[in-house]
């Protein structure tokens, strides 16, 4: 289950010029290429339907991104921030 940002355009163009700069890293291993979703992913597995309702009465949710974090995989199902990058403009 995830959350789609409004607008997702520029969403887009920062995946899009991240592919680019990086073209040896496509993002998602390019296995979501050429399309491209924004999303915020809330669950995945079991319990969907619960996350579902736990979010839908939060809805809608209002934000602003103001950084991108680059993770690390430590381990299978593991994380952790690497790196932060103040967006411009937020």
């Amino acid at each position: 289950m995830y959350l789609a940002p409004e607008p997702g355009e520029p969403f887009v163009r920062l995946t899009q010029a991240l592919r680019a700069r990086f073209p040896s890293w496509p993002p998602y291993e390019g296995k979501f290429l050429p399309d491209i979703t924004p999303h915020l992913t809330v669950a995945w597995g079991a319990k969907l339907d619960e996350a579902e309702a736990a979010v839908t009465t939060a809805l809608p949710l209002r934000g602003r991104a103001r950084e991108a974090v680059l993770f690390r995989q430590l381990a299978p199902e593991r994380w952790e921030p690497s790196a932060r990058f103040p967006l411009r403009g937020a």
